[in-house]
């Protein structure tokens, strides 16, 4: 007997408009954002969307067609990134201006996300104007308009912007029924490469003159990759304990 394939779960089969409600409400009594809920094909679900969530910059932006294209880009790409790093992703977006995304997922069922910031975090200038215009350079839209726009946008930190997307990020699985077991599996896995490529960098960085373990770092990559953190441990021990013996080497030629 042939087994029927599944049926594909939609966003609006786990994510509820009272779900949303319940967000928004808690998230702006910390974080003066609106929020824009988009499926995985990035598009707008319009009944989960704040009543502002969409700025006079973006709409002037999204008048032209080749604008529009652009941002639905945009939203893709944040998408993809945050739903394979497990953790919310800050871009700046094709025009300019800041873009938050925090990945919705269901155990392994990548569903979409909740969108935010669409601000600048310093004070709108010249060399921005600058920006902007040379970015948007070939579209068809009102350009005084779209400098009205700029000069409108809210102006956020970016520290503000971590801390609102941490905030968000957390309320949002808190607030659902969203199984995030893969998500936070996937945003750990994020951190350890980022702390192993960093810590990689500084032993190149201070050991350049050394015989540097390449070949033990090939494999420790491998390993996170795969998930397999007692392995990575195992080879990390040996590549630190291999810099050290090295380190010590020298330091013992150099006194005889």
């Amino acid at each position: 007997m042939i087994e029927k394939p599944l049926p594909k779960i939609e966003l609006t089969d786990l994510f509820l408009e009272e779900h949303f409600e319940k967000i928004q409400v808690a998230f702006h009594k910390h974080f003066p954002f609106d929020l824009e809920t988009s499926n995985i094909d990035g598009r707008a679900i319009r009944q989960m969307c704040s009543a502002n969530c969409s700025p006079s910059f973006c709409k002037v932006i999204r008048s032209s067609n080749a604008g529009a294209k652009r941002c639905h880009q945009d939203k893709l790409r944040s998408l993809t990134i945050a739903i394979e790093t497990g953790q919310p992703y800050t871009s700046i977006c094709h025009a300019g201006i800041v873009l938050v995304c925090i990945p919705i997922m269901d155990h392994e069922n990548p569903l979409g996300g909740l969108f935010f910031a669409k601000c600048l975090c310093e004070q709108p200038s010249e060399e921005i104007e600058k920006d902007v215009l040379k970015r948007v350079k070939g579209l068809h839209i009102d350009k005084k308009r779209l400098m009205e726009a700029v000069a409108e946008l809210d102006v956020i930190s970016s520290r503000k912007l971590h801390e609102a997307a941490e905030f968000l990020f957390i309320l949002l699985y808190e607030t659902t029924e969203l199984d995030p077991r893969v998500m936070h599996w996937r945003r750990q896995q994020t951190r350890q490469q980022a702390e192993i490529s960093d810590f990689i960098q500084q032993r190149k960085d201070l050991d350049s003159v050394l015989q540097y373990p390449y070949e033990s770092e090939r494999k420790l990559i491998g390993k996170v990759k795969i998930g397999d953190r007692t392995g990575a441990r195992e080879i990390l021990n040996t590549l630190l304990g291999t810099i050290m013996l090295q380190k010590d080497g020298e330091q013992l030629a150099e006194h005889i």
